[in-house]
């Protein structure tokens, strides 16, 4: 059978028997039944007036303006940290140039004992340099087998060298302060003391260093002493021992 008649059927009878209608009205009612009831809903809420709608928008508005507010002052806040930056680095490039003029003239007028006092030092450091020694001993186990142990004054060189370097950063701070001339004196020759002796433990040839102010050429002096540093470390003789 065909359902499609069937259901055409049905609401045909039930049109003559005036079932639709009464559906219609039954359910037209129930939809205002609804209706009302939302309208007594809508009825119950308080105006607005009396929530917090009008102080949460004028505090929005509020907001707003102090963000504005906000806004601006780090504008200015930027602008102002710019231009300040670039005068403290204008001003400070001003200072620093100053201050190394006046440094470097200092320094021209300082007494000839403490630029040659400096002179020394450097000299000094490039004897002490020179006497870097070495020597490899071989070693044998049964448990590790053939090996070999490299022992070096490298420590003790470099501890002098830098004592060496902080005396010649002494000798340029003097330069540069109100120093009496005889205790300036006294304290380079005191520093130079100590300086010579931990160079003589190290292996420099007093006579060397002594010799530096006779009228030989310095770059002269530096480069024999080099040379003859050279062929005593060439005629090092490394320990073997197995």
């Amino acid at each position: 059978m065909n359902t499609r008649f069937q259901t055409e059927e049905f609401f045909s009878k039930a049109k003559e028997l005036g079932l639709v209608d009464d559906i219609d009205r039954q359910l037209e009612e129930r939809k205002n039944v609804q209706r009302l009831a939302i309208l007594e809903k809508m009825k119950a809420l308080p105006p607005i007036e009396k929530t917090e709608l009008p102080a949460i928008g004028k505090a929005v508005i509020a907001a707003r303006r102090a963000l504005e507010l906000a806004e601006e002052a780090f504008r200015d806040a930027d602008r102002n940290f710019k231009y300040l930056s670039q005068r403290s680095y204008g001003l400070q490039n001003q200072f620093e140039g100053a201050r190394l003029t006046l440094e470097r003239e200092a320094k021209e007028l300082a007494p000839d004992f403490l630029r040659t006092a400096w002179e020394d030092a450097s000299f000094l450091d490039g004897l002490v340099s020179a006497r870097f020694e070495y020597s490899t001993e071989a070693t044998y186990s049964y448990r590790h087998g053939q090996g070999s142990i490299i022992t070096s004054n490298h420590d003790a060189i470099l501890a002098c060298r830098n004592n060496i370097k902080a005396a010649q950063d002494r000798f340029m701070a003097m330069m540069l302060v109100d120093i009496p001339r005889a205790k300036a004196q006294a304290e380079v020759a005191e520093t130079f003391s100590k300086l010579e002796g931990e160079a003589y433990a190290l292996g420099v040839v007093r006579s060397t260093f002594e010799d530096r102010r006779k009228p030989v050429d310095l770059l002269a002096k530096i480069e024999d002493s080099v040379y003859r540093a050279s062929k005593e470390h060439a005629r090092h003789i490394e320990t073997i021992s197995i």
